[in-house]
């Protein structure tokens, strides 16, 4: 499948002498937040239509993605909108083709173009969620009726959502001829919905849509990310606090040209640094722990903000934790060990360790076999909440109530696993 991305327009309300495609938004540009998700998807067949200063976004794409064929076409009278944008690369589609029709000045959840590929006939991407929407005056209007789309346009006074600038379209739904005439793109559709229908597919709950036509509205978006770029399986600490701090580091270190995983590898190494951190002092150590525990949240954030995510960088970034875990436990039981003499701090911290990896292994076990995510509170604490105690105890030099309570606590939420697994599976 081919997309189509406009990117002719002047973009004045940005106010600035760069041209808007190529304006970053929290470490990408805009039109790399339009062509990433295409390649998520295995579309590197993408026509881009330019007009005003076409030239430098050619040369950007061309040097950014090096792998991909770009089929540029220029729109030399780009002031008559977007519309006539749209039909010189029509023009160049074959008889029966679908493609993606896309804003390069829109920024999308990618899993729209994976929920949209899925789908089966002519369709327009609609948003009725408009507290995403900074300014409704500004944005395209549509009308639907029995799930069609029947009007589009921006002076639309009875509407029923938002034109996301999405669509997936045919070459043999109708003919359209550039006769100079069209020149928004709401007047194409309109003349294409006289010959075949569009469906409208609405956004999710957690998806979204911004068309950034001016700072403020890139601003907007930018903020909405930044406020979203968390996990559902996130802890209470990680949601109440650690989030809240991490994100400001998130937005210092975004722009740096490097990969996510730069990151978690250097967490790692913050984390050892922690961890004997304990030998010369508890409280240090602790504040050291919690910080690490703050920045183990970026490179996430780096990487679901800058549409990086590996399974790779998972992985890894779950094997490193595993390893920074044992290296803190076993670094504060010794430590405390050679300031008191007390022995038996090394088996409750091996029982702690042991319940705490158990627990994480029977939690990814539970996904594979069930697909489903056991909640009780009884389960022991996620790692937030765990290197969050470490912190706690830690600033009153109780490390060894601290490992006895994490050995009961995870090994009893172990044993709760194991029958929350029983009663599920329904096993006779």
């Amino acid at each position: 499948m081919k997309a189509i991305i406009l990117a002719a327009g002047k973009g004045e309300r940005m106010n600035s002498s760069l041209v808007k495609p190529l304006h970053r938004v929290l470490g990408l540009s805009l039109i790399e937040r339009v062509i990433l998700p295409l390649l998520k998807v295995g579309i590197k067949e993408i026509i881009v239509v330019l007009g005003y200063k076409g030239k430098e976004i050619e040369n950007y794409l061309k040097k950014k993605f090096k792998d991909i064929n770009f089929q540029f076409v220029y729109n030399n009278d780009y002031e008559k909108g977007n519309g006539a944008s749209f039909l010189l690369a029509f023009e160049t589609l074959k008889e029966n083709e679908p493609f993606l029709l896309l804003m390069a000045d829109h920024i999308y959840s990618p899993t729209i173009i994976e929920r949209l590929l899925k789908a089966d006939g002519s369709f327009i991407v609609v948003n009725q969620n408009f507290s995403l929407i900074r300014d409704l005056t500004a944005e395209t209007k549509v009308k639907i009726n029995n799930g069609y789309l029947v009007d589009i346009g921006k002076d639309l006074k009875d509407f029923d959502g938002v034109d996301c600038g999405i669509f997936l379209l045919r070459k043999k739904d109708c003919q359209l001829n550039n006769n100079g005439k069209e020149s928004e793109l709401s007047l194409v559709i309109k003349e294409y919905l006289k010959k075949e229908k569009i469906k409208a597919f609405y956004l999710k709950k957690d998806e979204y849509v911004f068309n950034i036509n001016d700072k403020e509205s890139k601003k907007w978006a930018s903020n909405y990310l930044l406020n979203h770029c968390g996990k559902k399986e996130d802890g209470i600490i990680s949601r109440n606090i650690n989030r809240k701090i991490s994100k400001l580091f998130t937005q210092l270190l975004i722009n740096l040209n490097c990969s996510p995983i730069v990151f978690t590898i250097i967490n790692f190494l913050l984390t050892i640094v922690a961890a004997f951190s304990f030998f010369f002092s508890n409280i240090l150590g602790a504040l050291l722990v919690q910080l690490v525990s703050i920045l183990d949240g970026v490179d996430g954030e780096i990487a679901r903000l800058k549409l990086a995510t590996t399974k790779f960088g998972a992985y890894l970034d779950a094997v490193l934790d595993r390893y920074g875990d044992m290296i803190i436990m076993l670094s504060l039981a010794s430590a405390h060990y050679l300031k008191t003499n007390q022995n038996l701090i090394f088996f409750w911290t091996i029982l702690a360790l042991l319940g705490s990896n158990m627990s994480m292994i029977l939690k990814e076990k539970e996904k594979l076999l069930f697909s489903y995510n056991f909640t009780n509170p009884l389960l022991p604490p996620s790692r937030d909440l765990r290197l969050f105690l470490i912190f706690l105890f830690g600033l009153f030099n109780q490390l060894f109530p601290l490992v006895i309570f994490l050995a009961l606590f995870t090994n009893l939420g172990v044993l709760i696993r194991i029958l929350l697994v029983k009663r599920f599976a329904k096993e006779d």
